[in-house]
């Protein structure tokens, strides 16, 4: 019997490595020489907006797109991607990502009055790019059932075996 218990805990040990492998598929994997880095920014009065997504890396060959949001009384003065000027646009969209680049923008006031609440609830929208969370935690949720449902199997064969050697 403790033969069948150790094939059963084999099995059930290649099929976790399978689902592990079979879920990594889709994550992305990217080597340092993969990897580009968009610096992004806000020149002059930082009050102005925001420019999201916040300066990060990515691999090579995606697109990123970047939203410029003036606050309450400011408005788009100016957009530089890698240095050239672009006018007052509120969004730009690396296309084919190859090589390290930058995006900043400069905002002026409008005449309309602002106040700090505003300003505040305004700011609180920001957005990030897709880290790959979901696909993560689906990984990891994989690996803990296959790990509970090998314990659970394990218990019940030994205790299956006990009762057999009685």
């Amino acid at each position: 019997m403790k033969k069948v218990i150790a094939v059963l805990l084999a099995v059930l040990c290649v099929f976790s490595i399978y689902t592990i492998s079979v879920s990594a598929i889709d994550i992305p994997v990217h080597s340092r020489e993969n990897i580009v880095k968009i610096i992004s920014g806000v020149k002059g009065d930082k009050k102005g907006g925001n420019i999201t997504p916040k300066t990060s890396e990515y691999a090579i060959g995606e697109d990123v797109t970047f939203h410029i949001t003036p606050n309450k009384g400011y408005r788009i003065k100016q957009v530089w991607v890698n240095g050239v000027a672009i006018g007052p646009v509120d969004e730009y969209t690396f296309y084919n990502i190859q090589e390290d680049s930058t995006i900043y923008c400069e905002f002026e006031r409008d005449g309309t009055p602002t106040t700090k609440e505003e300003t505040t609830k305004r700011n609180s929208g920001k957005v990030s790019p897709d880290t790959g969370a979901e696909l993560s935690t689906t990984v990891v949720l994989c690996v803990l059932g296959t790990m509970v449902i090998g314990s659970v199997a394990a218990v019940v064969l030994a205790k299956k075996s006990r009762k057999e050697e009685y």
